[in-house]
């Protein structure tokens, strides 16, 4: 006889409640579960005893859901779009029999499948179909609950579905036996989501009416009792009441079942199943003047329709939401709407009424208008606006023109009182056909911009809130002012990236995965920071530049124009307020000059990394390009996206190629029209609110005096050569990476380096280092005479008529400064 211990079962009772856990907890289980009459409580009362916990009791099943799709068994022939898989000792312990029906229950949701059994199947595990776990609305690892369908079978004579998908009645028709061959010998209930695969796609329906003709099937049951009323015959058709089953008769199909297909709307019917109820305007901030508009536009004339039609008010039909991507147009639009009460919406996205056939994009558009309107008060939300009417600069097509024009029809007869407004979304508004929105169609434009710094911080508010967080007001206002330019998604982006930054951190310092029930996370101010770097607003993804992290002590002297920097930059973009209390208008341009290599672009990267703004560098040439217009073109996107993304900085670079002197060279027409296109930007009639320009140049004279005028660039800042303070910075910053002897006298290589640039001086010490390499390449300092020897090599580029060019030009700009 062999001495091993019997195995344990899968399934094991406990002694005090009656129910079957399994082998892994019942341990655990038992020593907190001494009360002897805890089994004469409901399921209800279980589930929050035995929280995340499977069990048995009373043949009902309680495991966790998992995608039947995922599972993959090679002893599984039986597949029907109904199965249901658990564990074979699952299957034995709820005493069912294989392939009979259950009902399956989930938060108050039911339907039916049929029970199959797999050895791949995980012990506490119910395996689920995707039509299941779609009408049940439940994700994976959630406690669902199946049990023997206790109800009485009939056979549906009808079943009427409603597609989720777009879908024609020709595609219907050509899916009807791939759908009943899904559906033979199942049963369905109202609301249950089937989905049918359809050449290399799925289609998906929802059941909305079963019908039954109880008379036909009651025949066949008393074909030879003619005395026997239908009334009578009813009760052979109710069964006992059973507490396992809220159904009493369940419908099932067969061959004989006539499948029918509701397409009234068929283009508005995937908008209308999700009419986007999650969305709130209580989980939105920094949009209270949008909401208060809305109110006044939408809300009190649907609450007062009969005063607005005494004072002869006509209502608001159209109103356009415009601005950037991501800063929640369609989510207010939705959350506003979800706000009515007794209001019907109606969603639709611009290019998925659009068709490939003659006629039939105008009609779509027709059909869910007109549908819409048949149901006030209601609301059309119609997204991506710009590319269902574009405007007629951007080379219109037939096709689009006639949506246009039917668009235009349609806004134009609906009644001047009727409950009935669109909504149209587009991030675009200059791309939107101009003859839609005059007054009496599209009159009115909400514009949904870049949140400032007190709309960030309402927004990271209510994110933040979600989370288990030690931040206050002062923290929370602190990471606003640091997001300049992040839009909502931007934001909610940058928590997401915070809470798992604090997430990895709270799990490098356990040493296994923590408790849920003990777990101590918490997101932190310096999480966010971590953050930040890795997730930028979106406006400037296009213009992302990486600029090497130099600080203000990287720059070796120059400290007055450090200061001047300061002052015209950083202040007024970090403290507008203090600005606007002295009245002080705030420069709008800045450029630098003086000779080569006096670390004027050098400057430009420590004010981007010390200020923290959002950043745009422009080499000059790089805007010219060969076809007509696109060198313009280029010039308006880049002040474009620094609007979107203020307060920003743009940086010139060798501004004279952008910006020499107008003549009427023929060669020089098109820096002609790329500079006019400058001027206009910087002082045209669109505001350049929160934008700064700084520039750099080394041909101050070449460039043309009208970008120079105050207004425009309007602070001239000379840079130049070091003076001995500042030669003597620039040799300390290099000395901390480059190892000097101490027979290195500073003071003697400061009086050397009169003359020099800073970036001469770099190069000078560069190059001491490498002639002690070629002397000795196991050298680890560089001594005094290797100094020496470079300074009689290298010797300054700047000449004496240079300096007293720049020191001339200098005098004559003064009043600038």
């Amino acid at each position: 006889m062999s001495g091993r211990k019997p195995e344990k079962p899968e399934w094991v009772l406990c002694k005090y409640c009656n129910l079957y856990f399994t082998k892994y907890i019942v341990g655990k289980h038992q020593q907190s579960c001494t009360d002897d009459s805890i089994d004469s409580l409901d399921t209800s009362r279980l589930s929050e005893l035995f929280v995340r916990t499977a069990y048995i009791k009373d043949g009902i099943f309680s495991g966790f859901s998992k995608n039947l799709e995922a599972l993959v068994d090679e002893k599984i022939t039986y597949f029907k779009s109904d199965l249901v898989l658990v564990n074979p000792a699952t299957l034995k312990c709820c005493n069912l029999p294989i392939a009979c029906s259950v009902l399956i229950c989930y938060q108050g949701k039911e339907t039916y499948g049929t029970i199959w059994t797999s050895s791949a199947v995980v012990i506490d595990s119910i395996f689920l179909s995707k039509s299941h776990m779609s009408t049940l609305a439940i994700a994976e690892n959630e406690l669902v609950t199946i049990s023997k369908n206790e109800s009485h079978s009939v056979l549906a004579s009808s079943i009427l579905f409603k597609p989720r998908d777009i879908i024609s009645k020709n595609n219907f028709v050509n899916a009807y036996d791939l759908l009943m061959n899904k559906l033979d010998d199942t049963i369905v209930t109202k609301g249950d989501i089937v989905f049918c695969p359809f050449y290399e796609s799925e289609l998906s329906f929802i059941v909305v009416e079963i019908m039954c003709d109880f008379k036909a099937q009651y025949e066949k049951v008393i074909d030879n009792i003619a005395t026997l009323s239908l009334a009578e015959s009813k009760e052979l058709f109710t069964p006992t009441k059973s507490s396992q089953s809220s159904k009493y008769v369940s419908y099932c199909l067969n061959k004989e079942t006539i499948l029918k297909l509701d397409i009234e709307d068929e283009f508005s019917v995937k908008s209308n199943i999700s009419s986007g109820s999650f969305y709130k305007l209580s989980d939105m901030g920094g949009v209270d003047i949008q909401v208060k508009l809305l109110e006044e536009l939408v809300q009190l004339p649907f609450e007062n329709s009969t005063l607005y039609k005494e004072c002869g008010i006509d209502l608001t039909h159209g109103i356009i939401f415009y601005g950037p991507s991501g800063t929640g147009k369609t989510h207010l639009a939705n959350a506003f709407v979800n706000k009515l009460s007794g209001v019907s919406l109606t969603k639709i996205s611009g290019p998925e009424i659009i068709s490939k056939y003659y006629g039939e994009s105008e009609q779509n558009l027709k059909k869910i208008f007109m549908n819409a309107l048949s149901q006030v008060p209601s609301i059309l939300i119609i997204d991506e606006f710009d590319i269902l009417c574009p405007s007629q600069n951007s080379s219109q097509n037939e096709s689009e023109r006639r949506i246009i024009s039917t668009l235009l029809t349609l806004m134009d007869n609906i009644p001047a009182n009727d409950l009935f407004v669109v909504f149209a979304i587009t991030n675009n508004l200059e791309g939107v056909e101009l003859s839609l929105r005059r007054p009496g169609r599209f009159d009115q434009d909400i514009e949904v911009g870049v949140p400032n710094v007190q709309q960030r911080f309402n927004i990271l508010k209510k994110l933040i809130a979600n989370f288990k967080h030690n931040m206050g007001d002062n923290s929370i206002q602190e990471l606003a002012s640091s997001t300049h330019g992040y839009v909502g998604s931007d934001l909610k982006a940058l928590c997401k990236e915070a809470g798992m930054i604090s997430m990895k951190r709270l799990l490098l310092d356990s040493k296994c995965l923590p408790d849920t029930n003990s777990v101590n996370f918490s997101l932190l101010l310096n999480d966010f920071k971590v953050a930040l770097s890795k997730i930028g607003p979106s406006a400037m993804k296009a213009l992302t530049v990486d600029v090497p992290k130099v600080y203000w002590t990287d720059v070796g002297g120059q400290s007055e124009v450090k200061q001047k920097l300061r002052e015209s930059i950083e202040w007024p973009l970090n403290h507008p307020e203090v600005f606007k209390r002295l009245g002080i208008s705030p420069p709008r341009g800045l450029l630098m000059y003086g000779p080569p290599g006096c670390s004027k672009t050098l400057m430009a990267k420590a004010l981007a990394t010390e200020s923290g703004l959002n950043f745009i560098s422009i080499k000059g040439p790089e805007l010219f390009n060969k076809y007509l217009g696109e060198s313009e073109k280029a010039v308006r996107e880049v002040f474009r996206k620094a609007r979107n993304a203020a307060p920003s900085i743009i940086f010139f670079d060798e501004i004279d190629a952008l910006s020499i002197q107008r003549s009427s060279d023929s060669n020089s027409v098109v820096g002609d029209r790329v500079l006019a296109q400058i001027l206009t930007e910087l002082d045209g009639v669109e505001s350049l609110d929160g934008v700064v320009i700084v520039a750099a140049t080394n041909r101050p004279d070449v460039i043309d005096p009208a970008l120079l005028r105050p207004g425009r660039i309007d602070r001239l800042i000379y840079v130049p050569l070091p003076d001995s303070e500042s030669r003597r910075e620039i040799l300390s910053i290099q000395f901390r990476s480059i190892p000097v002897a101490k027979d290195v006298d500073i003071n003697v290589l400061v009086e050397l380096s009169s003359g020099y640039s800073g970036a001469e001086i770099c190069s000078i010490c560069r190059e001491a280092a490498m002639l002690g390499l070629r002397e000795d390449f196991d050298c680890v300092e560089v001594s005094q005479r290797h100094f020496l020897t470079m300074f009689n090599q290298i010797k300054p580029a700047t000449s004496s008529e240079t300096i007293k060019f720049f020191d001339a030009y200098a005098c004559k700009t003064t009043g600038f400064l």
